[in-house]
């Protein structure tokens, strides 16, 4: 049996645990082996995990034949969903889907979809390499966040060992060229909401740039306050999204105009390893 090259998070699941029953809770399955189970407000989510509704299901070890066995993290991932009435939803074999016999693993995401959970991975393991990372939330799987176009809740120690909270968008390159940030226009954005820059009511804009290995990281409101003054004197420009097929139309803003503009604006170049003594945070 092939190995998942990317894991499995099962959401909005009643968990049947050895120590308690969890009514929201979330299970990782990564390979054959669950990794994870837990709450759903302290098990964070991978960026680039495949999701898997349980619709309220009662989850429990098993298979179809016996199930309603405790989930322990490191066992084969074999699990069961029933629903309130009793039936089967579905089972897992070794973490792949056996019942219903006609039913697909999750679909592959999109071209735009892999290269969002690209800049979202790389923006996660940065923070979490950050030695002042407490604790960051991924919240793919929370609508109220995702409602506000918010991908990353980042807590950390700041001044004064205070410890605080951001919240982040994260985009992947619009461009192919370096240096700049691409900002859609406002009938282009309404056509791909995760990348608005209107849309999100994050504290900043993450804009990941993979082939430098760079973040440019731009404070929300003083953005927006730039380009109110300035983005009459920017031409608009057209970009083809991979995987898209309407053509967007937006601004290129060079990043070193930014930085000089916007005090708190950076350039972040991402760890290129796990530095020691890391905190576990994540």
């Amino acid at each position: 049996m092939d190995t998942p090259q990317r894991p499995l998070a099962i959401i909005n699941g009643i968990l049947h645990l050895p120590a308690q029953e969890i009514a929201s809770g979330v299970v990782l399955v990564h390979g054959e082996k669950i990794v994870a189970a837990g709450d759903s407000a302290t098990t964070p989510v991978p960026a680039n995990a495949l999701l898997l509704d349980a619709q309220q299901g009662r989850i429990s070890a098993g298979n179809l034949q016996r199930g309603h066995a405790p989930i322990v993290v490191g066992q084969r991932a074999d699990l069961v969903c029933h629903a309130r009435s009793g039936s089967i939803l579905w089972a897992l074999c070794a973490g792949k889907i056996c019942h219903p016999p006609q039913a697909a693993q999750p679909p592959q995401p999109h071209p735009w979809q892999r290269h969002r959970q690209t800049a979202l991975d790389a923006t996660f393991l940065h923070l979490h390499q950050h030695p002042q990372t407490e604790k960051i939330r991924l919240t793919a799987h929370l609508p109220s966040y995702q409602q506000r176009g918010i991908d990353i809740v980042w807590q950390f120690m700041g001044n004064e060992a205070t410890l605080q909270t951001l919240t982040l968008r994260v985009i992947p390159t619009l461009l192919p060229e370096s240096g700049s940030v691409f900002v859609l226009g406002h009938r282009s954005a309404q056509h791909l909401p995760a990348a608005s820059l209107s849309h999100t009511k994050a504290h900043w804009w993450f804009y990941h740039h993979g082939p430098d290995a760079a973040l440019y990281a731009l404070p929300v409101p003083a953005l927006r306050q730039w380009l109110k003054m300035h983005a009459h004197q920017i031409p608009l420009r057209a970009v083809q999204i991979p995987g898209l097929q309407r053509q967007f139309w937006g601004r290129s803003l060079p990043m070193q105009h930014l930085q000089q503009a916007i005090p708190r604006a950076r350039t972040l170049k991402l760890y290129k390893k796990t530095p020691p003594g890391n905190p576990d945070g994540a």
